[in-house]
């Protein structure tokens, strides 16, 4: 029998480490390293019967689920959620109930939590549901709950989960080859690849921006000129025809004119005075040139 592990604290060939046991208790508690050792011992004791066409899933984390199966077997002849336990004891299984002998003067069976029938069948009943989400229509998930210890009696009446006691695992490994077969080695190795290796799901696309209407361009108001301006009504268009905006149109003003009132007057009587004394010494020559 082929076997997967998907626990974070098992090697590929199942083993733990001491660093990973200390890990793995203080995150699940202290039977937690029991459960794991009841699952070596399940699948050791069906391998002794069940060839390679069978396939073992351990710890496996259900895609979309906060549920965790303990041992998942892909057959020829179905799906089986199997839960091992090490529990010792005396129990009884009737219905859906789940029950355990008191002992001493106590002598009756008393429910009793975790109700493991009850969990076995709600794992079972996930798997069921999730393969057939994902288009595997599968007649039924069959829920084992499987005992280690020898020591351990399980009084049963009509239950709801198949029970298998410890001297009785080779007897359904037996069973379970005898079985008619629904599946190929192709169909086990694609459901072992969509339990453990699930396709995430693609991001909806990001819908392109809608582009925004471009605004319908506004009527340019005439430019009023004051009326003692000397600037024509063209000096407020450009080249091209275009309204000038204010920066242009101080642009072009700074252009034409580019001494300011001050200036020009400075500069008017310096002209005068240059003018004047051009005339005087025009005179001076003039005079000169007659009377020598």
């Amino acid at each position: 029998m082929k076997r997967i592990e998907c626990s974070e604290f098992r090697d590929e060939e199942g083993v733990i480490s001491l660093e990973s046991r200390v890990k793995g208790t203080l995150k699940h508690g202290r039977k937690w390293h029991g459960e794991l050792e009841a699952q070596n011992k399940a699948y050791e004791k069906l391998g002794n019967t069940l060839g390679h066409d069978h396939l073992a899933i351990f710890n496996l984390p259900l895609p979309g689920s906060a549920t965790t199966i303990p041992m998942l077997l892909l057959s020829p002849q179905g799906v089986r959620v199997i839960l091992p336990s090490p529990l010792v004891g005396v129990y009884r299984a009737k219905g859906e109930a789940w029950m355990k002998y008191g002992g001493g003067r106590s002598r009756r069976f008393s429910p009793v939590r975790p109700n493991l029938q009850s969990r076995v069948l709600e794992m079972a009943q996930e798997v069921h549901d999730y393969l057939r989400e994902k288009g595997y229509a599968l007649p039924e998930v069959e829920a084992i709950l499987l005992f280690t210890n020898p020591k351990t009696h399980v009084d049963t009446s009509d239950p709801k989960a198949r029970i298998v006691q410890a001297d009785a695992i080779d007897h359904f490994a037996a069973n379970v080859n005898q079985f008619q077969a629904i599946m190929n080695q192709d169909d086990i190795l694609e459901l072992s690849e969509v339990l453990t290796k699930p396709t995430r799901p693609k991001p909806e696309p990001i819908p392109e921006p809608v582009p925004e209407p471009e605004p319908e361009p506004r009527p340019v108001d005439p430019i009023q000129l004051p009326e003692d301006s000397h600037v024509e009504l063209d000096a407020a268009f450009d080249m091209d025809g275009s309204a000038l905006t204010p920066r242009k149109e101080r642009s072009l003003k700074r252009s034409r004119f580019p001494f300011s009132r001050r200036q020009r007057i400075l500069l008017g009587i310096l002209v005068f005075f240059e003018v004047m004394i051009l005339s005087i010494l025009t005179i001076l020559v003039i005079s000169y040139s007659f009377y020598g």
